[in-house]
């Protein structure tokens, strides 16, 4: 029996947020206009003339304010860890998945399988990395005579091939994969059925 192979967040400002409630002093002026008229004091409407001026200068002050306090948190705070990260994480995964396709590919079944499990170890749903280690899994029963560690093989060839379908049900590499393993491992009509509905979507 073989088995098929396959083959930084942007940091956005938080908007400084607009105030709904009326100024203090609008609101006093409001009232003094409102009640006094034109025998409004002179101060009221002195602060008529200068209240425009006044709010416009207390709202670059603010803005002005948070500007600064908003620079200095991203001047002071750590990088994050995740984007700053995620590149060498990445690189990571793809590195033990080559180096286990090559051993694959050269026969070096031992060397493959320890690269494809670091390689789940940091991402368990890598989906070729997922097909090949079980691929590999069933190259290794072929030179062993010891039937429970081929049987504990099979099974765990089954269930890398069951966990790529969980999230990807019309992959077509894992779904031929999994009929033959099923196939060859039981004759029960459930089995029997499952498997022809594998290689269906196989060749779809």
């Amino acid at each position: 029996l073989s088995l098929t192979r396959s083959t930084p967040r942007p940091i956005q400002l938080i908007p400084y947020p607009a105030s709904s409630s009326p100024h203090p002093l609008r609101r006093l002026l409001h009232y003094y206009r409102h009640r006094l008229g034109t025998s409004a004091p002179f101060a009221v409407r002195l602060l008529h003339t200068t209240l425009p001026v006044t709010m416009a200068i207390e709202t670059k002050i603010r803005f002005g304010a948070f500007l600064i306090f908003s620079i200095t948190i991203l001047i002071l705070a750590p990088p994050n860890p995740v984007s700053s990260s995620y590149s060498e994480y990445e690189g990571k995964i793809n590195n033990y998945l080559q180096q286990g396709n090559n051993a694959l590919a050269a026969g070096d079944l031992p060397t493959a399988v320890r690269n494809y499990e670091a390689c789940l170890t940091l991402d368990p749903n890598q989906i070729y990395c997922n097909i090949n280690f079980a691929s590999a899994l069933v190259d290794l029963n072929q030179s062993d005579e010891d039937d429970s560690m081929k049987q504990k093989r099979v099974e765990t060839a089954i269930s890398l091939l069951r966990n790529v379908l969980s999230s990807h049900p019309k992959d077509g590499d894992a779904a031929f994969n999994l009929a033959l393993l099923l196939q060859d491992s039981s004759r029960s009509e459930d089995i029997t059925r499952e498997a022809a509905n594998l290689y269906q979507t196989a060749v779809e």
